[in-house]
Order: C-alpha cells, then structure tokens, then sequence
C-alpha cells in the first residue's frame, strides 16, 4: 500500500526535491551576492536550508526505490 501511494505522489515528491535543488543555487549564488548587506541572515537560512536536505536525504533511497519500480 505505501509502495502504491508513494507512486501516486512520485511526481509531487520529485518536484519537492528539485525545489530544494533550486533553492540551494538561489541561496548560494544571493549568498555571495549580498553578503555584505544580509551577511548574518544569509548563511542562516542556508544552513536550514542544508538541514531540511539531509532530512530529505533520509528519503532518497525510499524515493529511489519508487523511482525503480515505475
């Protein structure tokens, strides 16, 4: 049943992880652009930002494992 479920939301789960991606070059590349205006808020929501992907992280072989079977 999880295994069902999971392929019904492969595409919602797929596109949650390269929103992440897309987040992670946005936050780098305004990191080095505004660094000296935003130097403390910056690098904060890119350290939450690299915690929320090792979370995800957790969930890629699960999300390989979907990514399998279809």
């Amino acid at each position: 049943m999880d295994i069902a479920l999971l392929c019904a939301y492969r595409d919602v789960i797929l596109d949650f992880f390269v929103l992440i991606i897309v987040v992670h070059c946005f936050v780098a590349v305004m990191d080095i652009a505004l660094l000296c205006v935003y130097r403390d808020v910056i690098p904060i929501f890119f350290v939450l930002c690299s915690l929320l992907s090792i979370v995800l992280l957790q969930w890629s072989p699960l999300l390989s494992s979907v990514v399998l079977i279809h």
